[in-house]
């Protein structure tokens, strides 16, 4: 996306001069996409929940809801996915944590956070199935790893 667009959609956010309440920590998955899952969410979940983290589905929300829930993050985690490009309506100087297989170069997310002043940690899990190395391959993350990059941010 152009620096120019991010402009653009955070000028119209802040002429909407819609209330927020700032300090949500929000965790988007991708349940609902059916490629690019993530096998071990269950446990994932668990510790978000235990760290104040609540899960989002942007699918079922309306466009100014999901402006609304991003402008209101103090801190994302999600899988990489078209829900995450809402990012632009996220704060500036707040963690972004992405997880993807490892046979996915994120880097459109990587640019969007540079041009946003974000914080960004890309985590790249192993996918499950050798026979599926493509961008859509379900995978797993380490859990002491991914708890060891929240500390980093939560801290």
């Amino acid at each position: 996306m152009h620096p120019a667009c991010i402009d653009y959609w955070k000028r119209w956010q802040s002429e909407c001069k819609r209330p927020v309440t700032k300090g949500r920590r929000l965790y988007i998955g991708r349940r609902d996409a059916g490629t690019r899952l993530l096998v071990n969410e269950q446990e994932v979940l668990k510790l978000l929940e235990g760290l104040g983290f609540e899960p989002i589905d942007c699918s079922t929300m309306g466009f100014l809801e999901q402006v609304d829930a991003f402008a209101e993050a103090e801190c994302i985690v999600s899988i990489a996915g078209a829900a995450l490009t809402n990012m632009i309506f996220a704060p500036s100087k707040i963690p972004i944590v992405c997880m993807a297989p490892e046979t996915m170069p994120a880097l459109f997310f990587w640019d969007l956070a540079v041009h946003n002043r974000q914080y960004f940690h890309m985590m790249y899990g192993r996918c499950v199935d050798i026979n599926n190395r493509s961008i859509f391959a379900d995978f797993q993350i380490k859990l002491p790893e991914f708890k060891t990059i929240l500390k980093q941010y939560l801290n």
